[in-house]
């Protein structure tokens, strides 16, 4: 993999790998303000255009796989609570649905090709997304809505657990289910050079939030240029902010954060009911009403 020290350090706005991003010592969590993993049909996208780059005869060609936006963990509390002591580490603000969806794929292929070549396990990727027994990727601890234990599960571990009702971790379920069918179907020197294709031409523009700016509401501007979240998810978001500003004594803050994701959690749990799914906004809608 190529040394990106200056990039990461000087924190600069450039290009940098899939591979890059999960070198060294750097790691990433996804906020409690974000919404969950919302990606079924773009999943399939993605690997659809991973697969054309693979297939490519121009094996220098890159594939630019859009912004990045992080902003660093420097709160002494947040990195204790997310064990990143001694680590260069992000909270993703905004790209969180290519990374996640990048990291189900890669895990993915690299339990299909150990389980075909024991000794892939102790090759140079052995640290790509876990070291010193810690995941280099993961939800924030503070999330109450499940994510980051269900994740951990079914993604890392490989443990099918279909039974929930929350959409988002349904779609990360989808997800792990499809790619492991895609990877039944491909010879594993095959899923070595596509692994090796996402790790090295997978690009992405690294752009990093400083204090200058309020995450929340940076978060809230850049997510109107992907995929347009909800004005549920929007009122969270809006809600979380505003519980920044109340007085520190007896972390009322904290708690009313604790209350908004709980809150939350139950909401989407009621939306889906078996295969059936109730849009966010006409939710919203019928409760304002």
């Amino acid at each position: 993999m190529t040394n990106n020290k200056p990039i990461m350090e000087n924190r600069e706005t450039e290009l940098i790998s899939f591979g890059e991003l999960f070198s060294k010592n750097y790691f990433y969590r996804i906020p409690d303000y974000q919404r969950g993993f919302s990606w079924n049909n773009e999943f399939i996208q993605l690997w659809d255009d991973i697969l054309r780059l693979y297939r490519s005869n121009n094996r220098e060609k890159k594939h630019y796989t859009g912004m990045l936006s992080l902003e660093e963990l420097k709160n002494e509390s947040d990195i204790q609570n997310e064990a990143l002591a001694n680590t260069e580490a992000f909270y993703i603000v905004d790209g969180q649905q290519r990374i996640t969806s990048l990291v189900i794929i890669v895990k993915s292929i690299l339990l299909y090709i150990i389980s075909e070549d024991q000794d892939y396990e102790k090759s140079e990727f052995s640290e790509l997304l876990k070291k010193n027994n810690n995941y280099r990727f993961k939800y924030s601890s503070k999330r109450k809505d499940g994510s980051a234990e269900y994740f951990e599960q079914r993604v890392y571990e490989n443990i099918d657990e279909p039974n929930q009702r929350d959409q988002y971790i349904l779609n990360i379920n989808f997800s792990k289910r499809y790619i492991d069918k895609q990877l039944a179907k491909m010879d594993v020197d095959d899923a070595k050079k596509v692994l090796d294709t996402i790790l090295t031409r997978l690009v992405f523009n690294l752009y990093f939030v400083t204090k200058s700016f309020d995450v929340r509401v940076t978060f809230e501007t850049m997510n109107y240029r992907g995929k347009r979240l909800s004005h549920l998810e929007l009122l969270k978001n809006r809600l979380m902010y505003l519980s920044t500003f109340l007085p520190n004594e007896e972390n009322h803050g904290r708690l009313l954060m604790n209350e908004i994701n709980n809150s939350w959690k139950e909401i989407y749990q009621n939306l889906y009911f078996d295969e059936s799914q109730l849009s966010d906004d006409d939710y919203l809608r019928a409760h304002w009403i």
